[in-house]
Parts: C-alpha cells; sequence; structure tokens
C-alpha cells in the first residue's frame, strides 16, 4: 500500500473527510431511515410515492421520531430522502440497498452540514 492511500485511509477514519456517494445501479431495493430528536415533525424531500423522477416535500410527525420506507432502484430513479432540520436538535439518515448500508449522514443544528441521502441510480 502506497503512502497516499495510507494517508487517505487514516484521514477517513478519522472523519476528517467523507468517502465520495456512491450512485448504483438498478435491479436493488433501497430502504431509508431518518431518525431525528428535539421535535416531533420534521420536513422530509424523497421521490414521490407514484413518481420516482419527482422529489415531493412532506412534513412528517412520528411520536418516536424516526421514519423508514422502502422503494426499488432502478437506473435514473431517486430513492433516500433529503430531511430538513427544521426545529429538530439533531437528524440522521441512513440507506441500504440490499441490506447493505450504502449512504449515511447525520447533522447537529447549527454545525454547518447539511443532511442529505437523496441519490440518483445510476
Amino acid at each position: 500500500m502506497n503512502k497516499f492511500v495510507k494517508a487517505f485511509s487514516f484521514v477517513i477514519s478519522l472523519g476528517l473527510i467523507s468517502p465520495p456517494a456512491v450512485a448504483f445501479a438498478s435491479g436493488g431495493y433501497a430502504y431509508t431511515v431518518v431518525t431525528w430528536s428535539g421535535t416531533e415533525c420534521i420536513p422530509i424531500r424523497s421521490a414521490a410515492y407514484n413518481s420516482s423522477n419527482v422529489v415531493e416535500q412532506h412534513e412528517v410527525c412520528e411520536f418516536d421520531q424516526q421514519i423508514g420506507f422502502g422503494r426499488d432502484v432502478r437506473s435514473g430513479n431517486l430513492y433516500g430522502a433529503d430531511p430538513l432540520m427544521g426545529n429538530a436538535d439533531w437528524v440522521d439518515c441512513v440507506v441500504t440497498i440490499d441490506g447493505i448500508e450504502q449512504v449515511h449522514s447525520f447533522a447537529s443544528r447549527g454545525d454547518g452540514r447539511d443532511v442529505n441521502c437523496l441519490r440518483t441510480a445510476a
């Protein structure tokens, strides 16, 4: 392993940078979980239920502050979610494809990060 690869791997393991998001080919099943704290409701953008190429925004209210949903992944279609902080203290989203974690994003209120797990399949 060369010095650059070792240094890059070390920086990633420290969480200083994130590896690039990977677009996945069609044919799998994407399951998205969004979790938050500090409020019962948050706005979430995701692919429309009846059209995987259109983004819709909904106010999602859950007593346990977590929602999960899935869809088949087909080339060119959207999957995952883009939750908005709103009044939450923190927001987290995770997308698995066929049970393997592919996207994970987290932010706390005021930290300057954007939580976004919305992707387009390759």
